[in-house]
């Protein structure tokens, strides 16, 4: 993948592109380990896991913010999260009535999670995120499962395609939804 990020470390996208990027296995973009990731006003787009999950952003028990940042055109071909993979952790999408965080054309065409697969993961915060045209066998926009503490507040959920659960599926965990469309 594009870059590699372990044990208490960070990387901060403020602007600017992570583009065409592929790992064997995971994290076509980005590989987080107990760490920090953050995209602000970023683009992560056209990257790949060939094997494995996390076709943009594969995160472990790392803490991931995505502020009005772009995460489209990824592709996880036989894993998890097109877009992202999170397991453990936390995720916080923030995004304002102008400005969405965005997860647009994102794949996992053999699992689940077109846009966003996350399991175990402690918090998750979504705020105006835009999920659209995200595709994956369940949860083509999210799929989430094991989670705790999950709120989405303002979330526009379009044209997403799987088997179940085409823009939303969670398999258990708690999810209080907002608003949004």
């Amino acid at each position: 993948g594009g870059v590699y990020v372990s044990t208490y470390n960070g990387i901060y996208l403020l602007g600017g592109y992570i583009d065409g990027n592929s790992a064997q296995q995971n994290g076509g973009a980005i590989y987080g380990y107990y760490s920090v990731v953050e995209v602000s006003n970023g683009v992560i787009q056209n990257n790949l896991a060939e094997l494995g999950s996390g076709g943009a952003i594969y995160a472990q028990s790392t803490e991931v913010k995505i502020s009005n940042g772009v995460i489209k055109n990824n592709i996880a071909t036989k894993g998890t999260g097109g877009g992202l993979h999170i397991y453990k952790g936390s995720l916080v999408f923030n995004g304002n009535e102008n400005a969405f965080a965005t997860l647009l054309n994102n794949r996992a065409p053999a699992s689940c999670g077109g846009g966003l697969y996350g399991s175990y993961v402690e918090t998750v915060d979504i705020d105006y995120l835009r999920a659209e045209e995200n595709s994956s066998v369940y949860g083509g926009g999210i799929y989430l499962q094991y989670c705790n503490n999950c709120t989405i507040d303002g979330g526009v959920f379009t044209k997403n395609y799987s088997n179940q659960g085409a823009g939303l599926f969670v398999r258990s965990g708690c999810t209080t939804i907002k608003g949004g469309e």
